[in-house]
């Protein structure tokens, strides 16, 4: 039993030694490692993976989300009473997809003279996906968050400079914006 320990652990190190010494071979397999654990962690979410284009289509409603959480926040602060919020953005939202690189290279020495030297380097990057019941998924790596420019906010209590205050302090935690960049109003009857 152990001479065949031995001869498993001889043969383990033996393909090791083989890996590092061809990196194309090396990047192969850690390309494969990355992928699988993706796959493992995308199929761990029962197959809901939302592909890049339908998290771009949703965007919208994200915004209005944050639109619709401020309102539900802010009308809970005493005295501000019925409350309306309106967010502008710097930037929108941005989806960065994970990318699979290939770089060939190709070189030639030889020649006449004082030892001519021929260099060509071609990189090719693509989108990396995730296949699955044959749908191909792209893989997502980082979504960011579109930034905020400035909000209004029109309250029935704004004309209290200690509510205006709150409702200032509070947007500002939010969101993250500056003072300056948000503008509390009162609300007027007029319909």
């Amino acid at each position: 039993m152990l001479k065949t320990d031995k001869k498993k652990a001889g043969v383990l190190a033996a393909l090791l030694v083989k890996i590092k010494s061809n990196r194309k071979l090396e990047i192969l397999i850690y390309a494969g490692v990355v992928l699988l654990a993706v796959g493992l962690y995308f199929s761990g979410t029962g197959g809901k993976a939302e592909p890049a284009s339908a998290a771009a289509q949703t965007q919208p409603a994200a915004k209005d989300d944050l639109e619709q959480k401020l309102i539900r926040v802010l009308s809970r602060i005493r005295g501000a009473g019925r409350v309306e919020v309106l967010i502008t953005y710097e930037t929108s939202s941005e989806i960065v997809p994970a990318t699979v690189s290939q770089t060939d290279e190709s070189l030639s020495t030889g020649g006449s003279g004082a030892g001519s030297r021929s260099e060509q380097l071609r990189a090719v990057t693509q989108p990396a996906t995730l296949t699955s019941g044959g749908v191909q998924t792209p893989i997502v790596l980082l979504e960011k968050e579109p930034v905020v420019r400035g909000v209004i906010v029109v309250a029935e209590g704004a004309a209290n400079p200690m509510v205006r205050l709150d409702l200032q302090r509070a947007v500002k935690v939010v969101t993250g914006v500056p003072i300056s960049c948000i503008e509390v109003f009162e609300m007027t009857w007029n319909a």
